[in-house]
């Protein structure tokens, strides 16, 4: 079994990851309310801002936009490097659990051993 640390570790990065992915999902739907995208110009062709869109409310979205998106990037690399611990764990609990094997299977060998030695040696 793996240590319990890692795991509810990585799955706390995992339900942070769905907030972030929610809270981008609200903005884009600012955005799309607005009728804008991510680079659409936000001034007409004269300079002035749009009449047709409420400029403070998109640059706000995007902002937000751009920052969870590096946040998501963030929790995403620290849910890889957990993710690598929690397997390394689980890889170094199966090993140890050979070893054990191992051991008990040399340690009945060896006893055999002695015991096939001291028959021939007591007969």
């Amino acid at each position: 079994m793996v240590k319990a640390a890692p795991v509810l570790h990585v799955k706390e990065l995992m339900l942070k990851k769905e907030r972030i992915e929610n809270e981008i999902k609200e903005y884009h739907n600012i955005l799309q309310s607005q009728n804008v995208g991510m680079k659409d110009e936000l001034v007409d062709k004269d300079g002035f801002p749009r009449s047709d869109i409420d400029v403070h409310a998109v640059r706000i979205a995007r902002n937000k936009i751009i920052c969870l998106r590096n946040d998501f990037n963030e929790v995403m690399k620290e849910i890889e490097l957990g993710l690598h611990e929690v397997h390394a764990s689980a890889k170094e609990k199966k090993n140890q659990g050979r070893d054990e094997a191992a051991s008990e299977t040399n340690g009945s060998k060896n006893c055999l051993v002695f015991i096939s030695i001291k028959k021939r040696f007591v007969s």
